[in-house]
């Protein structure tokens, strides 16, 4: 099996001068896990994921230091995809 027999043909692409808000809302919209990067004359200059996305403040999941806790910060919430968790939060969902 090669790259090209399982890829997306109709890529969603974000603007390099998009927000983070503006990446994540695509995300969330296309149910992807990922989005290309592009320039003005577009070009795919780099590649935003759900990873690039987690412990930011833009995104309001910025990692929180527990207090008192032993064993230090609980782990996030495996239940949901991170780009659901966004929308939840932006009352997008």
């Amino acid at each position: 099996m090669r790259a090209m027999d399982v890829m997306t043909s109709d890529v969603i692409t974000v603007d390099e001068n998009a927000s983070v808000q503006a990446a994540a809302k695509l995300l969330v919209e296309h149910r992807i896990s990922a989005v290309p990067v592009v320039d003005k004359d577009n070009q795919v200059i780099g590649m935003v994921s759900e990873g690039d996305l987690l412990h930011r403040t833009e995104t309001g999941t910025e990692q929180r230091r527990s207090c008192g806790s032993r064993w230090g910060p609980r782990p996030p919430d495996r239940s949901q995809s991170t780009s659901s968790r966004i929308a939840v939060r932006w009352g997008m969902s």
